[in-house]
């Protein structure tokens, strides 16, 4: 027997609006595309929660040597910038899988039916390629640009294109977790994909 794709329930990495929707079930594609995804996702969490403690330390480090030893570090500040500029953008990719970014989904609530509303999502994942894809260039255009001028930072001494590379590694990982979220919605079938929750068949 051939091997089912893994189902997702709405929300959990597929629903553009965040809210669950009116689709009970999704045939989420090939095993390989959805195992990629969550190994991506669970990297990517983990490298965010690192960001976060290193920052935490860095803030904690620079404040008590400065109250408590009267004098001033460099580093540490530096460092804090550097995690949350990281943490920042790596966030996009992981955002856009769990679909816990902002989105206006008031005219979802006035689609008549589940192919209506499937059909915006698909246009909202349209959107952000475009304007991921955009990203993504600009940001390496500004990298390369740093990296052409040679500077360093004042404190650390780090060449200065180093702490901007998550701009561009966050845009092009967020462009393609959405191509991937855009063709699951194409991959199955409009029967796997339009289950009508209980009280659509009801009605």
């Amino acid at each position: 027997m051939a091997e089912q794709p893994p189902v997702e329930t709405r929300g959990s990495g597929f629903d553009a609006f965040g809210d669950g929707g009116h689709d009970e079930v999704v045939v989420a594609g090939p095993r390989w595309l959805a195992v990629t995804l969550e190994g991506l996702d669970r990297v990517l969490r983990v490298l965010l929660t690192v960001f976060m403690a290193v920052m935490l330390v860095a803030a904690l480090t620079q404040v008590f040597v400065r109250y408590a030893v009267t004098t001033t570090l460099i580093g540490p500040e530096e460092v804090a910038r550097y995690m949350m500029l990281a943490g920042t953008f790596l966030a996009i990719p992981v955002l856009a899988k769990s679909r816990n970014h902002i989105a206006v989904d008031a005219l979802a609530h006035y689609l008549p039916g589940p192919r209506s509303r499937l059909w915006l999502e698909r246009l909202i994942l349209l959107v952000e390629i475009v304007f991921l894809a955009i990203f993504s260039w600009y940001a390496a255009v500004v990298v390369h640009d740093v990296y052409a001028s040679g500077g360093f930072s004042a404190g650390l001494q780090v060449p200065s294109y180093i702490p901007m590379l998550p701009l561009v590694l966050g845009g092009v990982l967020g462009l393609l977790v959405t191509v991937a979220l855009l063709f699951q919605t194409f991959y199955a079938s409009d029967r796997a994909l339009l289950v009508p929750t209980a009280e659509e068949a009801g009605s």
